[in-house]
């Protein structure tokens, strides 16, 4: 038997984070993706990233760029990860990549941890090359506490 979800039980939402932020966000200073006051749960489903159109460097020479609702920026505490060897041009440009959702540093570490924090995306580490806005298309749940 199937179950039929609702349009309203998965938020969908296109966030545009602008190159100033893109280029320092690191485990110091991640970006919020979705504020929860720490009074639900804010579980990824899916998470595609891209450049935006004033992009004229790919990002590139970084090893990942992470999701994390724990306020932990460590490999034990992510929800999920897109590493730069997961294609084989291996920078983030104007196609689309996906993050695998519920799944860390492969191929030792499978599933993930999810946490009543905001939902933050962060580079480890900063990429050395690479310029103009990331545009972020994520679809989330909220879990009530």
């Amino acid at each position: 038997m199937g179950y039929i979800i609702g349009s309203s039980f998965i938020i969908r939402r296109t966030i545009v984070i602008p190159e100033a932020d893109v280029l320092v966000m690191d485990n110091s200073q991640p970006f919020t993706l979705v504020t929860t006051n720490s009074n639900f749960f804010a579980i990824p489903i899916y998470c595609n990233i891209k450049s935006a159109s004033n992009q004229t460097i790919p990002y590139d020479i970084f090893t990942s760029i992470n999701l994390t609702n724990t306020s932990s920026y460590t490999s034990g505490d992510l929800c999920g990860t897109y590493t730069q060897n997961a294609s084989s041009g291996g920078v983030i440009d104007m196609n689309t990549y996906a993050m695998l959702i519920n799944y860390q540093i492969g191929p030792t570490r499978i599933g993930g941890v999810n946490g009543r924090n905001n939902l933050e995306i962060f580079w480890d580490p900063l990429p050395v090359d690479g310029n103009g806005d990331l545009i972020v298309n994520l679809g989330y749940m909220i879990q009530p506490l």
